[in-house]
């Protein structure tokens, strides 16, 4: 029987034959960050959502950002 995704990968594997998943556009980062919960406490970041909902520039620099750890394929150490 075929574990398919119950099967556990051991860490440092390289996946072969990976669909190749394209980084999130600008429209669908914002339409996720509208999403956000107001009134909620802010994150380990120490940003609340009613100010990520309300700068367009921290929005910007937020869809940056992903697109760097997708391009890079590493998240940043801060």
């Amino acid at each position: 029987m075929n574990a398919g995704f119950e099967e556990i990968i051991p860490e440092n594997t390289v996946l072969n034959n990976v669909e190749e998943v394209l980084p999130p556009t600008y429209h669908e980062v914002s339409q996720v960050i509208k999403k956000l919960k107001k009134n909620k406490p802010a994150g380990s970041d120490n940003i609340p959502a009613e100010m990520i909902k309300s700068r367009i520039q921290l929005k910007r620099r937020i869809h940056k950002l992903i697109m760097n750890i997708c391009k890079e394929e590493t998240l940043p150490r801060e």
